[in-house]
């Protein structure tokens, strides 16, 4: 079983979940060419659930989503164009304040740390997790905690 199987069984527990069928390859190889290569273990949630809601998280991603703003091509579009987001960045989590949560799509991205809040504030980037699966399993724990 891999670290992302775990977490995927957590977030199947979250308070509230809603998610999507799931992602086709050919979803994430196009999306891919448009926004630039995911990292494995958010490729693996793509493919798993496509996208996710729970207890004040929501996660964009692929599939089937019912609202373009759960799309993680359409919103990392978006953030490029009007929210000075760079090029080689894209985006799958806003935390309601305006910070954005983006993976390094340029080269060389699988030598890069994943995920990065783009402070809204500041408009800089600071490194926040070492992988998705990571942040993933810290977004699961503060639904779990808070809905108690």
């Amino acid at each position: 079983m891999s670290e992302f199987d775990e977490t995927a069984r957590r977030l199947r527990q979250a308070p509230g979940l809603e998610t999507g069928g799931g992602a086709t390859e050919t979803e994430i190889r196009e999306a891919e060419a448009l926004i630039g290569a995911f990292p494995s273990d958010y490729r693996d949630f793509l493919r798993e659930f496509g996208w996710a809601m729970f207890y004040g998280s929501v996660i964009t991603g692929l599939g089937d989503a019912p609202y373009r703003w759960l799309n993680v091509v359409t919103v990392t579009l978006s953030e490029r164009a009007e929210g000075g987001l760079s090029e080689v960045m894209a985006t799958f989590y806003n935390d309601g304040g305006g910070n954005l949560f983006c993976f390094y799509t340029g080269p060389h991205a699988d030598d890069e740390p994943t995920v990065y809040c783009l402070e809204h504030e500041q408009r800089q980037l600071v490194l926040e997790h070492a992988s998705f699966t990571e942040f993933l399993e810290e977004r699961i724990q503060r639904a779990t905690e808070s809905s108690a």
